[in-house]
């Protein structure tokens, strides 16, 4: 079941980076709870090293679902797949911090993306305990 499981969770994270990189070019974002997704995105942390975050997640999420699939290749891909999930970790908890504690708003797309990929790092971990 892991194994089905994190490449679709990966595959909803690019989703959802996709739609926010698209509607960042619309007048206003689509919020599934609230109304925060636009301050979000908009504020002084919505880019990093002057690009879109929606648009590095959309990368990151691409790099990591294709590392997902080709991790059993060779030792390397592992590698690279284990080192992708420990930096989208700490990003994740980096932009649910800034949401709660800086921005005290929340962006429900955001935290989907952002929790998801905590889910994701458990489901690794807890694979990696039982020896898969």
């Amino acid at each position: 079941m892991r194994i089905k499981l994190i490449p679709a969770i990966i595959l909803g994270q690019l989703v959802l980076s996709a739609y926010l990189v698209h509607a960042k070019a619309q007048t206003e974002l689509f919020c599934v709870i609230g109304k925060s997704c636009d301050a979000v995105q908009q504020s002084v942390y919505g880019k990093l090293w002057g690009i879109d975050v929606s648009t590095l997640g959309l990368i990151a999420f691409g790099l990591l679902l294709i590392t997902a699939f080709t991790q059993h290749a060779h030792r390397y891909n592992r590698k690279l797949y284990l080192l992708c999930i420990v930096l989208g970790v700490m990003g994740a908890i980096y932009f649910i911090g800034i949401q709660l504690f800086v921005l005290k708003q929340i962006c429900s797309t955001c935290m989907v993306i952002d929790g998801s990929m905590l889910v994701v790092a458990w489901l690794e971990y807890r694979a990696w305990r039982k020896g898969y």
